[in-house]
């Protein structure tokens, strides 16, 4: 009998497999909500103080029992709309791809056809909270171009983003928000988070603009006002809320720009992102296509570089007008949609798989393409 013997058997899957790792890195710490809860604080933190001053003021010196409820009712309306965007930003799915099991990863491996890479999604791989499922057209078109992610082991929409820190595919992704609970803002919260910016940022001008107001009167007539009491608030008042209506509207105007021009944060920050829209060049045209398709960044030489940031800042792939681009973000149809845009910001449109692109885009890129082709001609002969 052999001292040793060694058979061959299943080995279990180890602590560290990437399926555990997505289940430990999935799950989110107390820390994770320690942004959200900070910021909940920010936008109540100076009711307190706002109460006290326009009670003070107009109810106290100017006897205005009116003016005191306006001003009194529109800060907490405004606070009250801007928690209620920030919880459905907090708690809503961005739009996250579910990545593949490792079952499935396992049989897709195995499976050396192309077919296999192409095939639509099962059960449970559908979109988390998706009205309609993408159909078997839809996989086929988006794994075209190398919109494969490794790391979900998925196809890719062409505007969807992998998140590190979630670890998913997010649709449409904007960016990863730590003050929103550590969720991602992507095509079902993009919406919600522009109504939270845009109602900090009233909130945030509207105290600023009550308190100045009594900074006013107390000049004016500095003894006809409480001497202890409204100055100090209304300074403190004025000073915390004119900082947080200048980051606030900072962030608002750019993301304006964003809806209005149809980008996402990721796409305007990535110079390269065009490189896999490029389509491969006809045999038939005098410039030789591209030695990879699509090419990356790392591929480039300074020149063709310079070629693709000088279009990207010129580009914009999905514009289709301001209005149709505001459309888009924001949504309309049944009778109830004002109600929900007021209320968290309403829902885009379509999916988050497909989009449509603007006019004149294909030229743009095939021109794009043979000027990266001519340079790097223009280079092999240099050498």
């Amino acid at each position: 009998m052999p001292l040793l013997k060694f058979t061959i058997e299943d080995a279990p899957v180890p602590a560290v497999s990437k399926t555990n790792h997505r289940d430990n890195h999935s799950r989110k710490t107390w820390l994770a909500y320690a942004p959200l809860a900070l910021a909940i604080f920010l936008i109540l933190m100076p009711h307190p103080s706002y109460a006290i001053m326009t009670k003070s003021f107009y109810m106290t010196t100017l006897h205005s029992p009116i003016r005191f409820a306006i001003h009194l009712v529109m800060a907490y309306a405004l606070s009250l709309l801007a928690l209620t965007s920030l919880v459905v930003c907090a708690v809503r799915d961005p739009g996250s791809l579910t990545p593949r099991r490792k079952k499935q990863r396992n049989m897709l491996v195995e499976d050396e056809s192309q077919e296999a890479l192409l095939h639509s999604p099962d059960a449970g791989d559908e979109l988390d909270g998706d009205e309609r499922a993408p159909t078997a057209a839809e996989i086929d078109e988006l794994a075209v171009g190398g919109r494969w992610c490794r790391h979900c082991w998925r196809a890719r929409p062409e505007r969807a983003h992998h998140c590190s820190t979630c670890d998913k595919c997010i649709l449409k992704m904007d960016h990863h928000c730590p003050w929103l609970g550590g969720n991602c803002i992507g095509h079902r919260t993009y919406p919600a988070f522009l109504h939270f910016l845009f109602m900090c940022t009233a909130l945030a001008v509207y105290i600023t603009c009550v308190a100045t107001s009594v900074i006013i009167a107390l000049v004016a007539d500095p003894f006809s006002i409480d001497p202890v009491v409204s100055p100090l608030h209304a300074l403190f008042l004025a000073l915390m809320s004119g900082i947080f209506s200048i980051v606030m509207a900072s962030f608002l105007v750019y993301h304006i720009y964003l809806v209005s021009s149809n980008q996402t944060t990721h796409e305007h920050l990535s110079n390269y992102f065009l490189l896999r829209f490029l389509p491969p060049l006809s045999m038939s045209s005098r410039a030789r296509p591209l030695p990879y398709h699509p090419p990356q960044e790392h591929e480039l030489s300074h020149a063709q570089r310079w070629l693709v940031r000088r279009e990207h800042g010129k580009l914009r792939l999905y514009d289709l007008g301001w209005r149709r681009n505001w459309g888009e973000v924001f949504g309309g149809g049944k009778w109830y949609w004002w109600s929900r845009l007021v209320l968290y910001g309403g829902e885009q449109r379509g999916n988050g798989w497909t989009f449509e692109k603007g006019e004149h885009v294909q030229e743009r890129l095939e021109r794009l393409a043979r000027a990266l082709a001519a340079e790097r001609r223009e280079e092999r002969r240099g050498r």
